[in-house]
């Protein structure tokens, strides 16, 4: 749900930025709530009809390597589609997980992409990583971990009051909420997409 929740909260982002004029931001917004339904439902009948369907027939050649290329070919497909929407080429990526995972075939989808995941993610985090500015970060570094901290018990709380309503435990939601209390990297995404539309400072 937390990783579903940037889809949403990406298509608000121009909207934030938009103007003043409430006909302008009415228009804004069914435009982007026309986006925001019809990527839900092409994911939906990706997802149930046609890539099962695809991957079946790649399925029954046999070729570990077309199945390999036929994955690949769907997450960047996906991503470069969501892109010409207009939306970002991380949400189109996230969007081609979700189409995949819905396959019968996700496990055999998983083992051949997991060594380039493997590969991408620590890039990722390691180029996130580099972009620490240490002249601004050292001088400030009583406010960074507060900051952090306030994070962290913020979404502790958020979670564990969730897990809470669902009628959980408290051992369960105190668990679930230490595990998700973290800054997911999908919020290094929006906040990039936040810049880029003057929202945030730098």
């Amino acid at each position: 749900f937390q990783d579903l929740m940037i889809v949403p909260m990406m298509l608000s982002i121009p909207l934030l930025a938009g103007k003043s004029d409430p006909d302008i931001n009415m228009a804004e917004l069914a435009i982007t709530a026309g986006k925001a339904l019809g990527i839900v439902l092409v994911v939906f009948v990706l997802a149930r009809k046609i890539i099962p369907w695809a991957l079946y027939q790649i399925i029954r050649t046999k070729s570990r390597e077309l199945f390999l290329l036929c994955i690949i070919g769907i997450c960047i497909g996906t991503a470069y589609g969501t892109a010409e929407l207009g939306l970002s080429l991380s949400l189109g990526a996230f969007m081609a997980g979700l189409i995949v995972a819905e396959s019968e075939y996700s496990h055999s989808a998983l083992e051949g992409i997991l060594p380039f995941k493997d590969v991408f993610t620590s890039m990722f985090f390691i180029s996130v990583g580099m972009l620490l500015d240490v002249t601004y970060f050292l001088p400030n570094i009583t406010e960074i971990l507060l900051i952090i901290l306030l994070v962290l018990f913020l979404k502790t709380a958020v979670v564990v009051g969730v897990v809470k309503i669902l009628r959980y435990p408290m051992r369960t939601a105190l668990i679930t909420g230490l595990t998700l209390c973290q800054v997911g990297e999908f919020s290094f995404v929006l906040a990039k997409t936040g810049l880029s539309y003057s929202l945030l400072s730098e």
